[in-house]
């Protein structure tokens, strides 16, 4: 009975845990912030990425924080 019970808390622990840690302090990845992201597509759709040039100017153009975020994410 202990075990079962040390077996479910764990489980809802890392539940709760995990998608705390995921959502970071604003609630939302980096990734899922379209404002950072767009600089990285060439279509609203954001479905077509832009050259590889193009991309690592919009990367040096994001604050380290934010490359950090995106990195981390």
């Amino acid at each position: 009975m202990n075990i079962k019970m040390i077996g479910l808390g764990a489980m809802a622990i890392s539940m709760v845990a995990g998608s705390a840690l995921a959502a970071g302090n604003t609630g939302t990845s980096a990734l899922d912030d379209p404002a950072k992201m767009q600089p990285f597509y060439t279509d609203s759709s954001m479905k077509t990425m832009v050259s590889s040039d193009d991309f690592v100017k919009a990367w040096k153009a994001l604050t380290p924080e934010d490359q950090m975020a995106m990195m981390t994410a």
